[in-house]
């Protein structure tokens, strides 16, 4: 990892540019401040750590990752008719994995969400995880009905 911010000397280089280095231990960074603003160097430190903080935190889970899954029952009608189609079920997998929420974003056929949600209902996953602790996700899977299969 580069150092943000080094002193030499008198100078003080920050992104490649010098900057002044004023006695009493402040200097002047007008890349980040208004240009006569003196700014302490604690105060930096402490800024640019709280920075570093947040970006941390507001990492992307890393996702879900389903081990079982359910097929959803294909309706006798549907089959009967040589319908396909596809749902969209916006589930909610909680940090131990199981599926806590259900509901139905999109459906090309109604005739197909009640058992697509009941199927996804069924489904186990690995908990998604953020910064190395499990916890609850949404997201969007899509089911698909084909005829053909």
């Amino acid at each position: 990892m580069r150092p943000v911010c080094r002193m030499i000397a008198d100078k003080h280089r920050c992104a490649g540019q010098q900057q002044r280095f004023i006695a009493g231990g402040e200097f002047q960074l007008p890349a980040i401040v208004p240009k006569r603003t003196p700014v302490k160097l604690s105060t930096l430190l402490l800024s640019l750590g709280l920075l570093c903080g947040i970006a941390h935190a507001q990492t992307k889970p890393e996702p879900p990752v389903p081990i079982r899954t359910v097929a959803p029952d294909y309706p006798q009608q549907l089959k009967r008719d040589g319908v396909s189609g596809i749902v969209v079920v916006k589930v909610t997998v909680d940090d131990t994995g199981r599926v806590a929420d259900a509901t139905v974003e999109k459906s090309t056929n109604a005739g197909f969400n009640t058992s697509a949600v009941e199927a996804v209902k069924q489904w186990r996953f690995k908990p998604a995880h953020q910064n190395g602790k499990p916890v609850t996700v949404r997201l969007a899977l899509p089911i698909k009905f084909n005829i053909e299969s």
